[in-house]
């Protein structure tokens, strides 16, 4: 096989990753493509009481409502193209005072955006909250369905493959695809109704801001060499199992021993160190917690894999409210947008803080005027 073919099928798994993981992480390996102008005016307006996927998304729409995505042949929304509002937002991007290395985030990019998104504010929490919850429900129900897979990745079988090893490389990619939602946060809101395309554009260009910085710093380290950014995606596409999985043993610790008979695994092989751990209770300081999640990650691994889904699944049914997963708060962006309209000669909105003041007017048409002075960063 030559080196260009060998090329091609690693690009070609790097795509199939990128496609299940969510477009944003296209940034790893190219700068986004420019995007198309906004094709219709759309007034930015709260949804009207629907039902989605068993989520009830409840609030009320001023003026026109903007239009969902349209279905393609193969059931899956067809979106448009938009590009994202030239306003300015907070990056992700955080380095390390010591040596400038980039912080990695620990949470589903997506779902950190929210929180820097100047398009949208902490009052949309009641729509936004059910469509998060319903998505980390899916991702939950995926790893348990796939436990033997998702434990691989956990334990790190993607940073041992032989990079050269093209059967490797196809099998990886394979093995991802259960795991992984379709799309990310910012589409699942779009499709319910809550995103406009403007915001779902403006979530994901702050996603690749992140994910460009730490492209960047691979590149420099590695010598931009295709194997490092291969894994750098892996491991991108694997933030959200992760994330789901670790909540997942927090919550067992949470809900102690009585996991393990509510589960029928009290004579289950190994569940005696599962046990002596759960009955430690979850600490109280935060330096011991990353400990003990780790103890209990792998004092699991000493049960069989069905064992191990057992016991999540009971610990999943002891929640109070089985649609609501325990999962720590979603910060928004603070502050209201009022009259926001995305249209072909620009993007408009007016900012207001949680007092309801005004703080900001943005029209990226031509004007931008603060109703208070320094509002530089218009990031809430």
């Amino acid at each position: 096989m030559t080196q260009k073919t060998r090329l091609r099928i690693m690009l070609a798994c790097t795509g199939a990753i990128v496609a299940s993981a969510g477009a944003p992480a296209l940034a790893q390996v190219a700068p986004p493509p420019p995007a198309e102008a906004p094709e219709a005016e759309q007034t930015e307006t709260t949804p009207q009481p629907q039902e989605q996927q068993g989520v009830t998304v409840r609030a009320q729409r001023r003026g026109q409502p903007a239009q969902r995505p349209q279905p393609a042949g193969d059931g899956k929304p067809v979106r448009k193209n938009v590009a994202a509002p030239r306003i300015p937002f907070r990056t992700m991007v955080v380095r390390d005072e010591e040596t400038g290395r980039v912080i990695r985030l620990t949470r589903p990019y997506a779902l950190s955006a929210l929180a820097n998104n100047p398009t949208i504010a902490d009052n949309k929490r009641d729509v936004v909250m059910p469509v998060v919850f319903e998505r980390h429900l899916r991702q939950e129900e995926r790893i348990l369905q796939n436990l033997d897979l998702y434990l691989g990745f956990e334990f790190g079988m993607h940073r041992e493959m032989n990079l050269g090893d093209i059967e490797q490389l196809q099998r990886i990619t394979r093995q991802l695809k259960p795991l992984t939602e379709d799309g990310d946060i910012a589409t699942d809101l779009e499709d319910a109704g809550v995103f406009s395309p403007s915001q779902r554009a403006m979530n994901n260009m702050i996603v690749q801001d992140y994910q460009r910085a730490v492209s960047e710093e691979i590149k420099l380290e590695t010598g931009r060499e295709i194997g490092p950014m291969f894994l750098q995606i892996v491991e991108d596409a694997l933030v959200e199992p992760r994330f789901a999985y670790g909540l997942m043993v927090i919550e067992l610790i949470k809900h102690g021993p009585d996991t393990v008979a509510k589960a029928g695994l009290q004579d289950a092989d190994g569940i005696d160190d599962v046990v002596a751990l759960l009955q430690q209770g979850w600490p109280e300081d935060n330096a011991s917690r990353g400990d003990m999640v780790g103890d209990v990650k792998s004092a699991l691994s000493g049960l069989t894999h069905d064992d191990q889904e057992k016991l999540l699944r009971a610990s999943r049914e002891m929640r109070e409210d089985p649609n609501v997963p325990s999962m720590p708060e979603v910060p928004l962006s603070v502050g209201g947008v009022v009259g926001m309209t995305d249209s072909n000669t620009g993007f408009k909105f007016k900012r207001y803080d949680s007092e309801g003041n005004l703080v900001h007017e943005h029209d990226s048409g031509g004007s931008a005027n603060d109703a208070e002075q320094n509002d530089e960063d218009s990031d809430g």
